[in-house]
């Protein structure tokens, strides 16, 4: 699991989906159907994204119906635009659903409940549409063409995201769905908790922050760079540490971490990983990090991976940081 993760996140998270056409190759890895031929049809909503740093044209023209996810992000997005039958099948919740979505989730098909999943399990259920961490080397183009499988590959979490690309996304999913009006419901009800907290957060100095991945090693650090994580810092009043990258997520030392001595730690944990506990007892025990600000007054923020990735979490998670970083505001 922890060889699987790391190979996924160190190459780019980025969530997938829908029905589309290749600029390169002209083909539209699109089920053809009874159920996708009686699906909602769109006019022809063109998009450019990458999968696996390959860039591709898709144009999207069917609301997809079996929709395949492989990552927590991308599930709870799809709950939250209300397409839960839309879900053929999920695998690789890295975090609890939120009790809101509970229900909903509940009703899923679990493809498997452990972290080894073959392409033919995928295939088997006949997906129009797939959704993963965009950095395996198994969901690659070709075998989503030849599968006749759709994608969408989200921008929020690629080098250089900021929250706005959060909102992007939901727009653009809205309008492969056809559920725009939802899509607009919830990028205005994350607006209402973030923007306040932005505009608070204008005048303040912003306080010195470092993100440990659960997965990271006693070897180095798994850490976020030039990252959506970076912007959520940013507008809860805190600056990432990790500022001279334009890598979302990387390795470094636990050196460097030490030498830009974090005012704040920030731990993200999911299943599978070591817990939060595990690190700070690490951090306080190894040399090079025992003496840092953040250890020395034990200040340390656990928080679940999906709340500091893609999706309307990190709604939550912008005022909650905001709270640790500048309780005085």
């Amino acid at each position: 699991m922890k060889k699987i993760i790391c190979l996924v996140l160190s190459l780019i998270l980025a969530l997938s989906m829908v029905a589309c056409s290749d600029a390169k190759s002209d083909v539209n890895p699109q089920v053809e159907t009874e159920e996708s031929a009686a699906a909602s049809e769109n006019d022809g909503f063109t998009l450019n994204n990458s999968i696996l740093g390959e860039e591709y044209t898709f144009t999207y023209t069917e609301v997809p119906t079996k929709v395949v996810s492989l990552a927590s992000p991308a599930t709870e997005m799809l709950l939250a635009l209300g397409l839960e039958e839309n879900i053929a099948g999920y695998a690789f919740q890295e975090n609890v659903i939120p009790e809101k979505y509970q229900d909903a989730f509940n009703s899923l098909y679990q493809i498997t409940d452990g972290w080894d999943l073959s392409l033919e399990q995928i295939v088997a259920l006949e997906p129009d549409f797939m959704m993963f961490w965009n950095g395996s080397p198994d969901y690659t183009y070709e075998f989503l063409s030849s599968s006749n499988i759709g994608t969408y590959t989200m921008t929020s979490d690629i080098d250089g995201a900021k929250i706005e690309s959060v909102y992007d996304d939901f727009i653009n999913m809205g309008k492969i769905f056809h559920v725009e009006d939802r899509a607009a419901e919830i990028i205005s009800e994350m607006k209402a908790k973030i923007d306040p907290v932005k505009e608070a957060m204008k005048d303040v100095e912003p306080v010195s922050v470092a993100y440990i991945d659960a997965y990271s090693s006693e070897e180095s650090v798994f850490t976020a760079g030039d990252a959506l994580v970076a912007d959520i810092f940013r507008a809860a009043g805190g600056e990432n540490v990790v500022n001279d990258t334009t890598d979302p997520w990387l390795n470094i030392s636990w050196e460097t971490i030490a030498a830009a001595n974090p005012e704040w730690i920030v731990i993200g944990v999911y299943e599978g990983a070591e817990d939060a506990d595990y690190w700070i007892e690490y951090l306080k025990t190894n040399p090079a990090t025992a003496t840092m600000d953040a250890v020395v007054n034990e200040k340390y923020i656990i928080t679940g991976l999906v709340d500091l990735t893609v999706g309307e979490r990190i709604a939550d998670t912008v005022p909650m940081l905001a709270e640790y970083f500048h309780p005085e505001k």
